[in-house]
């Protein structure tokens, strides 16, 4: 009888031999439950390992990256070339040049006379400076003539033109000599060398202030223009000279932070011989999302290096949790070979949400790109730079910062 109840019964299972009893319904759902937890407790702890690998991944990936990226960069700026003096910044610079541009300013044997360079910063009449006058000359002809007149470089290099008046002759006491131009210079310094007795006084149509250049120095003229020069500044140097005479009158240079050449205005009484237009050659690119500097060999062969930020095509690239694309970190650099130039242009770095290149000078300060256009620098005053990143993969972010020094110092 008791084994037709229980077979009449479907909420009543055998129990294990040897017990007399068997599994109550409340028994059954208590086994479910605790299976169903232990189920959950088992998967949760698989994904979260398997979450904490996925990162662990994501994360030796970016730093295995970021650490090629860091022995790049400490081993190509510990050989940045000297003498270069010109750095051209711009925030978003590389996001304006196309691939053909990069290639061409890389492929160049020699930076310093890079017309593709030149024509990608602005500098739109480099290639016309021998019909205009201008002559091209190295940063370190230029150098010498800074150090030459006694001027801190560092304070008074001050753009990519440099025009250098003197006067010679013999002149009656009194005699007047004028010069405009069509923009303010950015720096201004000179001398005189008449001697004892006799002087040279400078002034300008900025202010009432006047200068003695008769001090046996180069001394800085700047305080005459002043911070709001007129748009169309002009010189007048005075000789107060108690008898005619034949020396060196005024020896004065000035400095343009402009992509065009200014235009002067002289007085009759001083030949076009007599004022001397250099544009400076050599140049570096220093950017918020890129750097492009040069090196040269033992034998004075050139190589050029881009590091430098890529952003896909909408329809190719990847993105970020928050919607952002996912950006590459691509070297490139010119090498010659047997058949000639060839540019190697790889990707370093993949799955960049941010990049950021920031730049210091000596005393810690920032040196900041020029938001739209480009801005010359004296390249020197940079001595360190650091790089901010976010990288991500499978939706893992990962933040690095690293700060780097200009070894070569002027």
């Amino acid at each position: 009888m008791d084994q037709i109840k229980r077979a009449a019964s479907p909420y009543i299972l055998n129990a294990p031999a040897g017990t007399g009893k068997a599994f109550t319904l409340p028994e059954i759902l208590v086994v479910v439950l605790l299976i169903s937890v232990v189920t959950s407790a088992i998967y949760s702890f698989y994904e979260l390992g398997a979450r904490a690998h996925k990162k662990a991944l994501g994360r030796l990936e970016s730093v295995s990256s970021m650490r090629f990226l860091q022995k790049l960069l400490s081993d190509k700026l510990s050989k940045k070339s000297e003498n270069c003096y010109s750095a051209f910044l711009k925030k978003d610079g590389f996001a304006g040049l196309t691939g053909n541009q990069i290639e061409n300013i890389l492929s160049e044997n020699l930076h310093a006379k890079n017309d593709p360079l030149y024509d990608a910063v602005g500098y739109a009449y480099y290639r016309s400076h021998a019909a205009g006058g201008i002559t091209n000359i190295s940063a370190s002809d230029a150098a010498k003539k800074i150090v030459s007149s006694k001027v801190s470089m560092e304070k008074d290099f001050r753009g990519a033109y440099l025009y250098e008046a003197t006067k010679e002759a013999a002149v009656a006491p009194g005699e007047l000599f004028n010069f405009s131009f069509d923009r303010a210079p950015s720096k201004v310094f000179g001398a005189s060398f008449l001697g004892a007795g006799k002087s040279a006084v400078i002034s300008t149509n900025a202010s009432e202030s006047t200068a003695e250049l008769n001090v046996g120095d180069y001394i800085d003229l700047n305080s005459l223009i002043g911070p709001s020069p007129p748009v169309n500044p002009s010189f007048s140097v005075n000789i107060k000279s108690g008898t005619a005479t034949i020396a060196n009158l005024f020896h004065v240079f000035f400095f343009f932070d402009s992509d065009a050449p200014p235009s002067a205005s002289l007085s009759p009484n001083i030949t076009s011989e007599e004022i001397k237009k250099y544009f400076i050659e050599s140049a570096g690119l220093y950017c918020g999302d890129g750097i492009m500097f040069y090196e040269t060999d033992s034998f004075e062969n050139y190589v050029n290096h881009a590091i430098y930020v890529h952003t896909p095509p909408a329809g190719e690239a990847d993105y970020d949790p928050d919607g952002n694309i996912l950006k590459t970190l691509r070297y490139a650099f010119s090498h010659t070979t047997e058949s000639g130039k060839k540019i190697y242009d790889e990707v370093i770095v993949k799955n960049l949400s941010e990049f950021n290149f920031v730049y210091y000078g000596k005393n810690g300060d920032i040196i900041e790109p020029a938001r739209t256009g480009w801005k010359w620098a004296y390249a020197p005053q940079i001595s360190f730079l650091s790089v901010e990143a976010v990288s991500s993969k499978d939706g893992i972010k990962s933040p690095v910062k690293m700060t780097f020094q200009f070894y070569t110092q002027y």
